[in-house]
């Protein structure tokens, strides 16, 4: 792997043209995707800015992106936009690193819409000579023809009492407060993690440190909180957020991790409290820096979620090819008996093309289509090649089954599902996966389900897995790079007792 020097790190891009041939170079790669947005060039990292504008309905997405190569350096934000959540239009560089205030980077934020205007706040990353970091919350205006317009000065610097770490403005407005409040994941010099909250009656000035968000019975977890988010959906609020420097079990030798708590908000006591323990965002590997939609109140009864399907300091196999990094599919956010419910976004069936294979009963999407027997999936193994992009939807009538994912035709290599129905156990392995992803991170995982599994939907792209369980009770996640010149790309079944899959 290449090692980078400062100086190639933070390299300014001055055109799109000196990266061309990078580009035309990273397009000849198998595993670049079909129907997540990746970068153009280089690192795709957190997803950024994420908003609904009613007017135009039209949907803004930016990720942070280093251009030149699979490493982290001068941030940019790159901006994508979207009609549906599925097909995804380039509108090219949205922030630049270019000022004093963000001269070494520009850093994760969120938008929100106010007065008929789009604005956007990030962490601007400033370094001096001595290279001692400054972090700036800065303000930008994102106008009607996808240009970006920064405000000269940033709203305000970092506080002296906590470390440098201090970055991605998550803002809202509280209508019963009639004011605007910013959080700001922070860390302690203490080394504790935790959230600034920052308050103004304007959303472009006035920002005034309100204090820190006591988030009960979280007062030492984790050195450092990243990308904080809070959402109101339905009648109650869910914090998600990134605890680094943290090891949690069952997750091997992971540190970074991306968890939500459901609980009650109080801006006036500055207080958020719990209604339950803390659950993982995804049961897989890769999700890392989750981000939700803003100004989706108006026209939907859900939230929409994004994440970056990847962590930090990992390694990647497309490192090599100078590209790394895809956000996960949109998912859709729901509560249910207490519990965060995440569903594929439902435009992305509209975009089903032909049928691939079907098996027993056509199930609720209305397709007279069957063929097989589907006692004889229970019975013995079968294998179906997976052509990705799909999407496979499966029924398993709540007994054991078993899953191996990208394998060849021996059953060897992928990832492996087994699920013990007498215990709703589900173990998910990618152990035998012929390139190995981050192995010391674990290559395990093992989860108890309050339910009992009886749906799985499963999204194969050229580089990616994401399955729903259960109507989006749990989402497993994972980056894969299937040897498919040596035979990894077959899946086989055992114990699903219902299938249908689809082209994308």
């Amino acid at each position: 792997m290449k090692e980078w020097t400062k100086e190639e790190r933070y390299r300014p891009l001055n055109s799109l043209d000196e990266i061309r041939e990078l580009e035309e170079k990273i397009k000849t790669s198998p595993f670049r995707q079909g129907f997540h947005v990746q970068p153009r060039t280089g690192l795709l990292n957190d997803p950024n800015g994420f908003i609904y504008d009613d007017e135009t309905k039209t949907w803004h997405l930016f990720y942070q992106w280093f251009p030149w190569g699979a490493t982290h350096g001068l941030k940019y934000w790159y901006h994508m936009t979207s009609k549906n959540l599925v097909n995804w239009e380039d509108a090219g560089i949205g922030i630049k690193p270019d000022t004093d205030m963000d001269n070494k980077g520009a850093y994760s934020g969120s938008a929100i819409k106010c007065n008929g205007e789009i604005y956007i706040y990030y962490t601007g990353n400033h370094r001096d000579e001595n290279w001692v970091r400054t972090a700036y919350t800065c303000l930008a205006k994102l106008k009607s023809d996808n240009s970006v317009e920064k405000f000269e000065k940033p709203l305000f610097g970092p506080e002296e009492d906590y470390s440098e770490h201090q970055r991605d403005p998550k803002i809202w407005y509280d209508e019963k407060l009639g004011k605007y409040f910013i959080i700001i994941g922070a860390r302690s010099k203490d080394d504790r993690g935790c959230l600034l909250v920052y308050e103004s009656e304007d959303a472009t000035q006035g920002w005034k440190l309100k204090g820190e968000l006591n988030v009960k019975g979280y007062e030492a977890f984790g050195k450092m909180w990243e990308c904080p988010s809070i959402e109101k959906i339905g009648d109650s609020y869910v914090f998600i957020f990134c605890p680094q420097f943290i090891k949690l079990p069952g997750r091997g030798e992971v540190t970074n991790h991306n968890l939500y708590v459901i609980g009650d908000l109080d801006m006036e006591k500055m207080t958020f409290t719990p209604t339950g323990d803390f659950k993982h965002l995804d049961l897989g590997f890769e999700v890392y820096a989750a981000a939700c939609a803003a100004n989706t109140e108006k026209t939907f009864d859900y939230k929409v979620l994004s994440a970056w399907m990847g962590l930090p300091d990992a390694v990647y196999y497309t490192d090599d090819e100078d590209w790394s990094g895809c956000l996960t599919l949109p998912r859709e956010l729901h509560i249910k008996d207490g519990k965060l419910l995440q569903k594929p976004i439902r435009n992305i069936f509209d975009a089903k093309k032909e049928m691939l294979y079907s098996e027993g009963n056509a199930g609720d999407n209305g397709s007279t289509e069957n063929s097989g027997d589907a006692g004889s999936v229970a019975s013995a193994g079968k294998y179906y090649e997976i052509k990705a992009p799909s999407v496979w939807e499966l029924a398993t009538e709540n007994d054991d089954f078993n899953m191996e994912i990208f394998c060849d035709a021996d059953g060897n290599g992928g990832i492996s599902l087994s699920y013990d129905a007498s215990s709703s156990c589900l173990k998910i392995s990618r152990a035998k996966l012929k390139r190995k992803i981050n192995p010391e991170y674990g290559e395990e995982r093992e989860v108890i389900f309050e339910n009992a599994i009886s749906k799985l939907t499963c999204f194969f792209d050229n580089s990616s897995i994401e399955i729903f369980f259960n109507d989006g009770e749990e989402v497993f996640t994972s980056r894969i790079f299937p040897d498919r010149e040596n035979g990894e790309k077959y899946l086989k079944l055992e114990g699903i007792k219902k299938f249908l899959a689809y082209g994308l």
